[in-house]
């Protein structure tokens, strides 16, 4: 459901949004579209390796037992979507590493690597317990910090583009790279707006520290 809400959310039309779900579900433009069919299997997945990710941690479900439909969203739909292929990324990344390691190759560029999919990982752990703890303060220095990181991967996507002299000098295969690269970048872009709107869904900020006013 989470996944079908998702794809609708960036695809779907708002007459088509207006239906109940069931009839969403039973539409020919659902059922017999491959595409669809597929972003399905592809966030489906994530989701579901996201949720094994922070159900340990004891995030494997709502926030709070009256978690607000933005925070479901939040959670769901952007912040176990990302840490799910982030996780098998860090685990193939490990492995790689073992590998240089043995056959005395730079381990540098994957360790790097792995340690951006564990920083990403835990900033989200974080991101949560905040939103658990109705910690305002903590809560926005988590949506800044997603903000920054999505500016971040678009200034290299660019750099990457110019650096590779635009599409009239790229291979087809670096073209094919580059597109998918911006597709995860517009992804991480998206999840910024969602996360603005909980910057003041426990209220405003009240620093303790400050004496009341008089």
């Amino acid at each position: 459901e989470e996944s079908h809400m998702m794809i609708l959310a960036i695809c779907g039309s708002e007459s088509f949004l207006a239906k109940p779900l069931d009839e969403q579900l039973a539409s020919p433009w659902v059922i017999y579209n491959p595409v669809y069919l597929a972003i399905m299997v592809i966030c489906a997945a994530s989701i579901a390796s996201g949720k094994w990710v922070h159900a340990p941690l004891g995030q494997g479900g709502p926030v709070r037992d009256d978690e607000t439909q933005v925070e479901r969203e939040a959670r769901i739909q952007w912040i176990y979507m990302s840490d799910g292929p982030f996780a098998m990324g860090a685990i193939l990344q490990i492995l790689d590493i073992i590998y240089e390691l043995i056959f005395d190759e730079p381990v540098y560029d994957t360790a790097e690597a792995l340690v951006i999919a564990l920083a990403y990982i835990a900033g989200n752990y974080f991101f949560l317990r905040a939103l658990t703890r109705r910690d305002v303060l903590e809560t926005r220095i988590a949506i800044l910090a997603n903000a920054t990181f999505a500016v971040g991967i678009t200034i290299i996507l660019i750099f990457g583009y110019v650096e590779n002299g635009g599409f009239t000098y790229m291979s087809w295969d670096k073209e094919a790279t580059w597109f998918l690269r911006a597709l995860v970048v517009v992804m991480f872009v998206a999840a910024t707006f969602v996360f603005a709107q909980l910057w003041n869904i426990h209220g405003p900020y009240v620093d303790a520290s400050r004496p009341p006013s008089s």
